[in-house]
């Protein structure tokens, strides 16, 4: 089992590198190209390729760590694992933002981004960028360079530990909230929208594309997340 991850998991991380960074390259150069229809939408879809890119960069590192041990140090270990973080929660969000435009202009109406308040997606950007790096405090305190002693080798992972008798408190505090709010609070948003937007109705041919939009929006974050998240709950 170890033999296989350390040759699986880097051939994963490898080609999770690659694809990566082509979509995000082919985002770019389609928002590129729309430069001069680009809608206040698309600058979310900038962050979110943005927060992407962070957590690329850091799949090396990781890559490294499954063939051997971590060798980079207590900095980097912290660096690292927090930028998984942020844009676990920084996707997340950004999705969520999405939908609740779409919902709103939907249902209500109401366009949350207009071109009269241009100010509101940069607002919105900046506080979900600020809210993930708060959710990833825990990260910056808790992940350490140690040796596990089973496995005698180096390894970047949350300490406890140190805590002593209330290590366990504060683990399950961090993956709890790690559920509620990276997963069952953004599932339970993007559903609402989804919902909505159905029993509304969609006549005329913008409001199907802003229904089209959220259906892809709740089926890619359903594939992407739903198999990590049932793993760690389990584990929790």
């Amino acid at each position: 089992g170890v033999h296989f991850g350390t040759v699986f998991l880097p051939m994963l991380y490898s080609l999770k590198l690659v694809l990566g960074l082509v979509g995000n390259v082919l985002v770019l150069v389609v928002l590129v190209q729309r430069r001069r229809s680009w809608s206040l939408t698309d600058t979310i879809i900038l962050h979110l390729g943005m927060a992407d890119t962070l957590l690329l960069v850091t799949l090396p590192l990781w890559a490294v760590q499954a063939t051997g041990e971590w060798s980079f140090g207590n900095p980097l270990c912290k660096i690292t694992g927090a930028m998984f973080t942020i844009n676990f929660y920084c996707s997340i969000f950004l999705l969520a933002c999405i939908s609740l435009d779409r919902y709103l202009s939907v249902v209500h109406a109401v366009q949350m981004y207009s071109r009269r308040k241009p100010w509101m997606v940069q607002a919105s950007c900046l506080s979900v960028w600020l809210l993930s790096l708060l959710l990833s405090i825990p990260d910056w305190h808790f992940l350490e360079s140690v040796r596990d002693t089973r496995r005698d080798k180096v390894e970047c992972v949350h300490n406890y530990s140190s805590l002593s008798q209330s290590w366990f408190d504060w683990r399950l505090a961090s993956r709890l909230l790690y559920h509620t709010v990276g997963f069952l609070l953004p599932s339970a948003v993007l559903l609402f929208c989804y919902s909505c937007c159905l029993q509304c109705g969609s006549q005329g041919l913008q409001k199907q594309r802003a229904v089209r939009v959220i259906l892809v929006l709740v089926l890619v974050f359903f594939l992407c997340w739903t198999p990590y998240n049932i793993t760690l709950m389990v584990d929790t």
